[in-house]
């Protein structure tokens, strides 16, 4: 991932901005939804446990470590996935976010709170880097 980072840097112009924004591999957490009411079903796993997420944060210190960027801000957010059944939300992640584990009792809940919507949160790291 280091090496990525050594092309965009010779490829940027001097003080040229890179947006680094990535999932801060913090397991992303499902909620079930009915009238007015929102509860917190489980969280999300991954066949690899987030490893590429802590990777991608380790290449970037490295990068700023050799002085190829410079952080000037940065933040995070959370960035939430909608879906009006629990086999919807399914559906998606089968396709999207293919190493995704949802353990049974996850469905179980939102089955047992009889929820009308499903979101995912997912928790997004975001850095303004310039180039040296």
């Amino acid at each position: 991932m280091v090496h990525a980072l050594e092309t965009i840097h010779g490829l940027l112009k001097p003080n040229g901005i890179l947006i680094d924004m990535r999932p801060k591999g913090i397991p992303a957490e499902f909620r079930g939804h009915r009238d007015n009411e929102s509860m917190p079903l489980g969280q999300i796993d991954e066949t690899d446990a987030f490893i590429e997420y802590r990777q991608a944060a380790e290449a970037m210190e490295k990068a700023v470590d050799k002085k190829l960027f410079r952080l000037q801000v940065s933040g995070e957010y959370d960035f939430v996935i909608h879906a009006d059944s629990f086999e919807e939300m399914k559906a998606y992640l089968t396709v999207e976010w293919t190493d995704a584990i949802i353990h049974p009792e996850i469905e179980s809940k939102a089955l047992e709170m009889k929820a009308e919507k499903i979101s995912l949160h997912d928790f997004i790291h975001i850095g303004i880097m310039a180039r040296l």
